[in-house]
């Protein structure tokens, strides 16, 4: 016998020699040793991962995505406990994984009743018409399973952990990761408050663990003690909860820019008529012919229109009645049933009084008379009806005498008028304001020929000055400009409304399309309000082009300025020889030099065109996240090309940089979910094309926003060439395979 078995056969005999002496050890006392249970950390993980489970829903509209997530997660943790029973390892996968299948069925079972033979079909209707580019996001019946089964996953890896491999502490970390994606995505005005209630679950778990350990010679701490800890962990989880309340509108816990973009002027976004497709956006019953106001243009900087700061704006939930300015009288209404318009406003009334809805809910700006959709976009069909005051007499209006609110003092600001103007208003002074309005503005269309497309364009006032005095000539958009000018030289308030106005009649209701598109100029009347002025020019350039957009008035006659080039024959008398060789030669010499260094000068452009085509075609090969990537990446490298460097900054960080917007927000999200948030795994050509067309919008609008002069820098600025925004990612697509791109550059999803 070896010295490494002597101890034990010694230990061996001394427990038979002391069982002969001392007889059997007594069985342990069930009630002084109990066995663990597994009840306190299943309820320590439960709490988490409903948290996790209901913040995850908040990424959609409403409160019942928050109960699939919270009730998933719950059933996550309660298949952990059956499966814990189970002994045999096969038997233990397939309760799993049946247990998984059978929740997330259960949740499409509640949300479409007698479509859980249709999950394939829910699922992509949820993922591919889901508008996941700006949370919150509607929820589709295909989203319940995906939400419960999130939630459930990430409530049965806790669960799992804390009861199965003894691991609580790590179990009650398990739902974390889901809640911290979630977060990312949840919408701002819901981050405060979600966090805080998921830290507070955390804490009360983390509670309920620590204080159900027992010590190492002896059994847990009793229930009894267990409810006075609870009892008085009440009172410091609501002290905590009111502290970081507090913290978190402070500013301490987040930070707010030292600029805030949301309390500046924007301009507005330029979107050519020509490039709408042609089709109904919305339709109209009532026995008004517009105008369908979506918005307007109310700060005058000096040289351009901008629209409203939206923060400075007086947005205010619809009340159940339905009135929105008690001060008004209802005499005209209109009702209007949304088919291809997108965005979040929705057409109105000037001066509307009262909104009638039973779809989603809505927010009534009471600045600039926008209705605005509280959550996701128009959908088609939305249907609502629009009550609005009538239009006042002009006797009334030459009668109105009352002082302008000092609020609205604002709309009155402009610069000192051009000598034209100054003239126009010398001409047509009239014994009131309304009278003196009327007759410049009519003075205007009947003295200025319109002429090319109605785009937003700076109209400082030496542009008012060209049109009345030198060219006689401006744009849709620059007499509508002029005419809001001139009221506030006369000293009325005045702003450009845009929107639309009439529409193609047919059975009982108008049928607007891009081409009712109009612009007007709107004056402030103190016992009024906001009153649309509209006219059209009296002649017109005729424009050639199947633009199909194009509005075609009756009343709009011709120009009789018509351009048109005279060739007359001359006599030249030949040059000498040597001049002429010597100029060829200095022509040729010139020509060199201008090549050469028109090619140096061009290279960036030229070089970044050619390997931007490449590397999408690449990209396309190699799948939508690396669409995805490269879409930002080529954002990222324009931003840098006009001298913004920032190559630091996550593609969220970079957002404070600029001012707010809702195209540079929707791209930064989806580029964070799709490449290390919960759409990695789920990314498809769809959210690839989301992408692409986000990032070439925003770097349509950031050259729209800049002089031409610096437009052309950028494009042969070598910046972008030298500090690229994604050195690895244009590697990979320019030398390895194409399905090789996404596995080497961005880690595939856990």
């Amino acid at each position: 016998m070896t010295l490494v078995d002597t101890p034990a056969v010694l230990d061996l005999d001394l427990d038979r020699l002391e069982e002969q002496l001392l007889g059997p050890a007594p069985a342990p006392d069930e009630d002084v040793l109990p066995q663990p249970s597994i009840l306190r950390p299943l309820l320590a993980v439960a709490l988490p991962a409903v948290g996790a489970g209901a913040l995850l829903g908040g990424i959609f509209i409403g409160v019942a995505p928050r109960l699939y997530g919270g009730v998933g997660g719950l059933a996550g943790v309660a298949l952990a406990a059956l499966a814990q029973r189970v002994r045999r390892p096969l038997t233990v996968t397939l309760t799993v994984v049946a247990g998984i299948v059978l929740i997330g069925l259960g949740a499409l079972a509640v949300a479409a009743p007698g479509h859980v033979l249709q999950l394939h079909s829910e699922l992509d209707q949820a993922v591919t018409k889901g508008s996941v580019l700006r949370p919150p996001v509607p929820f589709a019946p295909g989203w319940a399973p995906i939400v419960a089964w999130l939630a459930a996953i990430f409530g049965f890896g806790g669960a799992w952990l804390a009861v199965a491999l003894d691991q609580g502490y790590i179990g009650l970390l398990a739902p974390v990761p889901l809640a911290v994606l979630a977060a990312v995505s949840t919408p701002k005005v819901d981050q405060v408050a979600s966090g805080i209630v998921m830290i507070l679950l955390f804490a009360i778990g983390l509670g309920v663990l620590s204080t159900g350990e027992g010590t190492e010679h002896g059994p847990g701490l009793g229930v009894g003690y267990l409810m006075r800890r609870l009892a008085k962990s009440i009172a410091y989880l609501a002290v905590a909860t009111v502290v970081l309340v507090g913290l978190s509108r402070t500013g301490v816990l987040f930070p707010r820019p030292l600029v805030d973009p949301a309390h500046q002027a924007q301009l507005p976004r330029v979107a050519p008529l020509s490039t709408a497709l042609d089709r109904v956006l919305f339709t109209v019953r009532s026995s008004l012919t517009g105008p369908w106001r979506l918005g307007s243009l109310d700060v005058y900087d000096g040289t351009s229109w901008r629209l409203p700061p939206y923060a400075a704006d007086q947005i205010e939930p619809v009340p159940r009645s339905g009135v929105v300015r008690p001060n008004l009288v209802p005499a005209a209404a209109a009702t209007f049933t949304m088919e291809g318009l997108t965005g979040e406003v929705l057409p109105a009334l000037p001066n509307t009084q009262g909104i009638v809805s039973h779809g989603p809910s809505l927010d009534f700006d009471l600045r600039s008379d926008n209705i605005r959709l509280l959550d996701g976009d128009v959908t088609s069909g939305l249907s609502y009806t629009v009550v609005a005051a009538a239009l006042p007499a002009v006797s009334a209006l030459e009668a109105d005498t009352m002082p302008l609110p000092p609020a609205d003092a604002q709309f009155t600001r402009v610069p000192p008028a051009p000598p034209a103007v100054v003239g126009l208003l010398a001409t047509v002074r009239r014994s009131n304001l309304f009278d003196e309005f009327n007759a410049a503005r009519l003075y205007l269309l009947d003295h200025i020929t319109a002429s090319g497309a109605g785009t937003p364009v700076p109209v400082p006032p030496s542009r008012v000055q060209d049109m009345l005095a030198g060219s006689q000539e401006g744009s849709p958009y620059e007499i509508v400009a002029a005419q809001a000018l001139v009221a506030r030289w006369i000293g009325l308030a005045s702003r450009i409304g845009y929107g639309f106005t009439g529409g193609n009649r047919v059975g009982g209701q108008l049928e607007v399309r891009p081409r009712d598109a109009s612009l007007w100029v709107e004056v402030y009347f103190p016992g009024y309000g906001w009153l649309p002025f509209l006219g059209n020019p009296a002649t017109a350039k005729p424009s050639i082009g199947g633009n199909p957009n194009q509005q075609q008035l009756a009343n709009v006659r011709p120009s009789n300025n018509v351009a048109v080039n005279l060739f007359f024959p001359g006599i030249n008398q030949p040059a000498r020889d040597t001049a002429r060789l010597v100029l060829l030669a200095l022509a040729l010499i010139g020509g060199v030099a201008l090549l050469i260094l028109s090619a140096y000068v061009l290279y960036p452009g030229v070089a970044k065109g050619i390997r931007r085509t490449r590397r999408r075609t690449a990209a396309a090969k190699a799948g939508p996240r690396t669409q995805i990537a490269l879409a930002y990446a080529e954002w990222r490298d324009l931003i840098t090309d006009f001298g913004y460097r920032h190559p630091a900054e996550t593609p969220l960080e970079l957002l404070a940089v600029f001012p707010d917007d809702a195209e540079h927000r929707a791209l930064a999200w989806l580029v964070t979910r799709a490449l290390w948030g919960d759409l990695a795994a789920t990314a498809d050509p769809a959210l690839a094309a989301g992408a692409v067309e986000l990032s070439r919008a925003l770097r349509r609008r950031l050259a729209a926003a800049h002089p031409p002069a610096v437009r052309l820098v950028a494009v042969l600025s070598r910046l972008s060439l030298r500090e690229s925004s994604a050195p690895e990612l244009y590697a990979a697509l320019g030398a390895h395979p194409a399905k090789e791109v996404t596995r080497a550059l961005i880690p595939s999803p856990a």
